[in-house]
């Protein structure tokens, strides 16, 4: 604890505040504010994040964090970090949480040449739910990869990006991170949930469109698989067709460093920066993991927005008329959907916040085949996750999730209470029922008959209540206490949590432990 607060002490150095290039913090607490204004403006596109500060007018704009210096062309900021949760699991009888120091730093020229560095050091002490975690998956849950010492366990993650933005039209960025697209609490296309990945990223925006070309490199950090390497090319086309209605195209494709013998590299091909893959995959003659998906918002006043996803892996025009009219559970009927409303400033109380989604996938969603036949099956890493996680919804496929949160802010205090419902299968067997993405779906038990849920049902029950208050708006510092009960459920095991916690953050990115 002491060298923590000796690295806190040191991060304290001159610091500023950027604009054109800047990227806003992915945590929900952070955000809140900016997102408020995304989804009450028109023509804004609220899909895409983290959102620019460039994007933002008034207060927000020049908001500035840590301690600030700003001339006419430079702008520097400087961020110390802090992550303490300490709390006490009552069904467990034991003490666990999190102790964590790290910075943020972030200079810009000019307005158009931004560099971000970041980093963080998270020590884990175990919780019954986050150890099982840590022992399934070898990680710390969208941090990255851990390892056990004397206190539990504990992991490093270094994150930044180099952003260059010629003119209001055109933002390239370059780096490793987090994205997050969609409108909702979870996403089905591409969310926060896995580790920090590296990527370059093209942003485009004019009119009522913003355009991004997002090339990123992904990890297979299973023994087995010796840390293979894999790339993903996508696309995400967001056009405000009005004041109310935006809708958002998605595609991505998923291709190994190496196929079979040969190593590949990057597919020079998915470069192409407008066309869809699923073409460029047949032209090459590639078996690549390919997804398309749309998003869709719909404002029904000032405050309130629906919104929705499909994403779609692979299917057959008349297994999908068989699955509609005699469901026939055909394994390769592979799909997922979301539907959500929210509502800002609900009943007109200013600073009341509704949210309300459900989620459902169905089995071998995002998941890969082994095309190597007796060859080393490294095809199974050709699958929608980074570093044992999934990269869209953290429970994978053969899911039904629903999330209601309500939250409350006056001043610099928030109020908010949180509660999600999940139902999924997982398998009871060397064979795949469709719920692991890391199996490879040519280990199937059957080609028809597959139903959402199937093996072994499990059911989690958690609700969060926390009271929150802004300690430092300067410094992003959060104190709050809050009170989880965790309940999962099988057809042979039940086990709970109440964990009373309280905590001392700086609100930077978000950590997920509702799955």
């Amino acid at each position: 604890m002491k060298k923590l607060l000796s690295i806190y002490l040191l991060f304290f150095v001159v610091v500023a505040s950027a604009q054109q290039t800047e990227d806003i913090y992915l945590h929900r607490d952070y955000s809140f504010q900016y997102q408020y204004q995304a989804d009450t403006t028109n023509f804004f596109p609220t899909s895409i994040r983290p959102y620019k500060r460039s994007q933002f007018k008034g207060n927000l704009s020049t908001k500035q964090e840590g301690i600030s210096s700003v001339s006419e062309k430079n702008t520097l900021h400087f961020l110390p970090i802090l992550d303490l949760v300490s709390g006490y699991d009552v069904s467990q009888s034991n003490y666990g949480g999190f102790t964590g120091a790290g910075a943020d730093l972030f200079y810009e020229y000019n307005s158009k040449l931004g560099l971000n560095l970041q980093y963080i050091y998270l020590q884990a002490q175990p919780l019954s739910f986050i150890d099982s975690s840590f022992n399934q998956f070898g990680i710390i849950d969208g941090f990255g990869k851990a390892h056990r010492n004397d206190m539990g366990f504990a992991a490093h993650m270094a994150t930044g990006y180099l952003s260059y933005s010629p003119n209001k039209i055109f933002n390239l960025q370059a780096g490793r991170g987090k994205h997050f697209w969609g409108d909702g609490y979870r996403s089905l296309l591409l969310s926060d949930n896995a580790m920090p990945m590296p990527y370059f990223r093209i942003n485009t925006e004019f009119w009522r469109i913003k355009y991004v070309n997002l090339f990123a490199k992904q990890t297979d950090i299973r023994d087995i698989y010796q840390y293979n390497k894999k790339f993903t090319a996508t696309h995400y086309l967001e056009w405000a067709i009005s004041k109310r209605v935006s809708l958002s195209l998605f595609e991505t494709v998923v291709f190994l460093q190496k196929d079979t013998l040969l190593s590949r590299g990057f597919e020079l091909a998915y470069l192409n920066p407008i066309i869809f893959y699923r073409p460029v995959e047949y032209s090459i003659g590639s078996a690549d993991n390919a997804l398309m998906g749309l998003n869709l918002k719909v404002k029904l006043g000032k405050r309130t927005t629906t919104y929705g996803q499909f994403i779609l892996d692979e299917f057959k025009l008349d297994e999908i008329q068989a699955q509609i009219t005699a469901d026939t559970g055909w394994w390769a009927n592979k799909y997922g959907g979301q539907i959500g409303i929210k509502s800002y400033d609900v009943f007109n109380i200013k600073g009341l916040y509704f949210q309300a989604e459900a989620n459902g996938v169905r089995p071998f969603m995002y998941s890969h085949g082994n095309s190597l036949r007796n060859l080393t099956p490294i095809n199974t890493v050709q699958n929608y996750g980074h570093a044992n996680q999934s990269m869209a919804h953290p429970l994978g496929a053969s899911f039904y999730d629903y999330f209601i949160m309500v939250r409350y802010q006056k001043n610099k205090w928030v109020f908010e209470n949180k509660t999600n419902l999940a139902e999924f299968g997982r398998d009871t067997s060397a064979l795949s029922l469709g719920a692991d993405i890391y199996k490879s779906y040519t280990l199937r038990a059957m080609e028809y008959g597959n139903k959402t849920l199937q093996g072994r049902y499990h059911r989690l029950f958690q609700n969060e209540l926390r009271a929150t208050y802004l300690l430092s708006e300067k410094f992003n510092l959060w104190g709050s206490a809050g009170l989880l009960y965790r309940s999962l459920k099988t057809d042979i095991e039940t086990h709970r949590n109440v964990f009373f916690n309280v905590s001392l953050r700086t609100s930077i990115g978000n950590r997920y432990y509702d799955y």
